[in-house]
């Protein structure tokens, strides 16, 4: 299977005190090296520095991925390697 897909996620610190996010640049460059985004960035937050997870964003993490998974299996344009 010759899957070119990508999907972004980064981490946030709460409290918000750094401003921005790489995840436009990073999608900026998965496109022009051909990737498909199979979903819209997400960030996650983390409690500091070091984290951990706010409470709640594991879970909320696993359910992105999953469905994401779900997407990539179920979309039209996977192609198998011959």
């Amino acid at each position: 299977m010759n899957l070119k897909t990508s999907s972004i996620f980064w981490f946030r610190v709460r409290p918000r005190w750094l401003p921005g996010s790489a995840a436009r640049a990073a999608a900026r460059a998965l496109r022009r090296a051909g990737l498909r985004e199979v979903a819209r960035p997400e960030t996650f937050w983390v409690a500091g520095t070091r984290g951990p997870l706010v409470d709640g964003e594991a879970a909320r993490a696993r359910s992105w991925a999953h469905s994401i998974g779900v997407s990539v299996l179920a979309s039209p344009s996977r192609t198998a390697r011959s």
